[in-house]
């Protein structure tokens, strides 16, 4: 029944059987665009297919979702030996190994995500850096990509610096300390 309330819809919204060609009559959205902001889903408010009425429960929760992976702005001043600049220049080369890769943005986007994320928890020696860089992106292409490189391709990208065995056990550190998230 789609006029009963759903964990997925705000309390002040209702929706009765719409048809395809009947207007949204007598549906009600409470309005969380900003004011000047264009609502790119009223169009669809009618098409049962476009599930309009759950964009904004879904911004919503990626916005609150949001705030639980956000690193503190300074956390690399907790760092002992790596520096804001040594951060720079392994993101610089990922995104040299994510183009070799031909790997999704998402990808590049969560894999320096997982990386902040760790640093603000977790001193890391200058030596083993990279790789924490070549694992994020392991791990971050495990997560987004429908083919992710094998672990043996990011053993050969460092040209040899780190070992299969280094790689899938430095996974199981990452994931363990930011908790599978």
């Amino acid at each position: 029944d789609l006029t009963s309330p759903s964990p997925f819809r705000s309390a002040t919204q209702t929706s009765p059987a719409v048809s395809p060609q009947s207007p949204a009559v007598g549906r009600r959205r409470t309005s969380l665009v900003p004011c000047g902001v264009i609502d790119i889903d009223a169009a669809d408010v009618g098409d049962p297919l476009a599930v309009s009425e759950y964009a904004k429960d879904i911004y919503r929760n990626l916005r609150s979702r949001e705030a639980l992976f956000m690193v503190p702005p300074s956390y690399m001043e907790a760092q002992p030996e790596v520096t804001v600049k040594m951060r720079s220049i392994l993101v610089d080369w990922l995104v040299d190994v994510h183009q070799k890769f031909r790997l999704s943005p998402e990808t590049l986007h969560l894999t320096v995500n997982v990386i902040d994320r760790f640093l603000a928890v977790t001193p890391v020696r200058r030596r083993k850096l990279q790789l924490v860089g070549v694992t994020a992106m392991l791990i971050a292409s495990k997560y987004e990509e429908l083919f992710a490189p094998e672990t043996a391709d990011f053993v050969y990208i460092t040209d040899q610096a780190y070992h299969r065995d280094e790689i899938l056990h430095m996974e199981a550190v990452i994931l363990n300390v930011l908790h599978f998230d």
